[in-house]
């Protein structure tokens, strides 16, 4: 991927293009570590629409995972540390991802002002992590109230839930460890945002804990499912043997 980003930096290449380069690079890479990916909802997600993707977040395969089922080009958000690591804080930039600086107020609206720029300009959604970091447990962290101040921030965009299970099977966090395995990726009906959503600390509230119920609900069905199946093969392996 870093001779693309080095061409574009020279060259001027579109920004769309060099987010379909990236996603070509992760499907790669998705390959090469064999998670295989399954999309469900996908009719939810409407091209040429702008939405503020809500994901959970329980393994480093999940970046993979979104970056390749997700249509279209999208920019990540992330903690300002990232950018301060050695080249990939470089890539993150090249790619105008947006950095989240939890200490300073100030520069995070600057971010977002960014954003809203971005997404004008065709680079059509954004992406955040609400739980803040990776889970460890089937259930999900507590969001930050962070990505309800990014959609009250960004006007005339939708919340769209996407709800990642199985990426932990594939590579659990804290592990160098990689398992081939099935990647689930569904994308829930989009929530539209009213002026009343933001209206008082309550009705934000209420809106951030409509998304994670509606994203746990998703992941505990999927996940249930997933073991089923799981436990199905088992069997099968021990009657064979």
């Amino acid at each position: 991927m870093a001779p693309m980003l080095w061409i574009r930096q020279i060259f001027g290449i579109k920004k769309n293009i060099a987010h379909w380069v990236t996603q070509f690079f992760f499907r790669g890479v998705a390959f090469f570590v064999g998670a295989k990916l399954k999309v469900e909802g996908g009719e939810n997600f409407s091209k040429g629409k702008s939405y503020l993707i809500v994901s959970n977040h329980i393994s480093a395969i999940d970046i993979v995972a979104l970056s390749c089922v997700i249509p279209g080009s999208f920019i990540y958000t992330a903690k300002d540390s990232l950018f301060r690591i050695f080249y990939f804080g470089w890539v993150l930039r090249s790619l105008d991802y947006i950095p989240i600086y939890r200490e300073d107020p100030t520069k995070t609206q600057e971010s977002l002002l960014s954003a809203q720029k971005q997404i004008k300009e065709g680079i059509n959604s954004l992406l955040i992590f609400p739980e803040g970091t990776r889970g460890t447990t089937e259930k999900m962290l507590p969001f930050k109230s962070g990505f309800i101040k990014i959609a009250k921030a960004l006007d005339e965009v939708s919340i769209l839930p996407v709800v990642v299970e199985g990426s932990d099977r594939v590579m659990f966090k804290k592990e160098l460890k990689i398992r081939s395995g099935e990647v689930k990726v569904r994308f829930l009906k989009p929530i539209p945002l009213k002026k009343e959503d933001f209206s008082s600390k309550e009705k934000e509230a209420e809106l951030k804990e409509k998304v994670q119920t509606l994203m746990q609900e998703a992941y505990d069905e999927m996940h249930s499912v997933s073991l089923s199946k799981l436990k199905e093969k088992k069997t099968k392996r021990k009657k064979n043997n």
